[in-house]
């Protein structure tokens, strides 16, 4: 597994454990705001990584293989299509925090990431490091 394939899946560990811990009921709003601030710029800087690093490098080494294409063309529109619901949900929480662990945002937001992360950690990280090591 390469650095960055670790570096990402270790970004996955940490913003659904932080994510989990923001729903428990027994946090205070500002507890809970300290939880979903720090997911969301978490979720920031690892969209940054792939952006800058992954994907890059993914659509080079993909160049001459149409089905490793197909697939990084796949993870790249489903990123666009749950990207706004995401980001719109943690701008809705910097504005109101009270009482997110129940509602139907979190929970969506919560299940659309953990789809999301073991799709990438199914397909696209190991395509990922079977191109880069030919």
């Amino acid at each position: 597994m390469t650095p960055l394939i670790k570096t990402l899946i270790n970004d996955h560990r940490m913003m659904l454990l932080l994510l989990k811990k923001s729903g428990a009921a027994n946090l205070t709003s500002k507890e809970r705001g300290a939880f979903l601030l720090t997911v969301k710029t978490l979720l920031s800087q690892h969209l940054d990584i792939e952006d800058k690093k992954l994907y890059p490098k993914l659509n080079e080494l993909a160049a001459s293989d149409n089905n490793a294409t197909d697939i990084v063309n796949e993870f790249t529109v489903g990123l666009e299509s749950i990207g706004g619901i995401i980001m719109n949900f943690f701008d809705k929480c910097e504005n109101s925090l009270e009482n997110i662990h129940t509602s139907s945002d979190y929970s969506k937001v919560f299940k659309l990431l953990e789809i999301r992360i073991q799709k990438e950690e199914e397909k696209l990280y190991p395509l990922f490091d079977s191109l880069v090591q030919g």
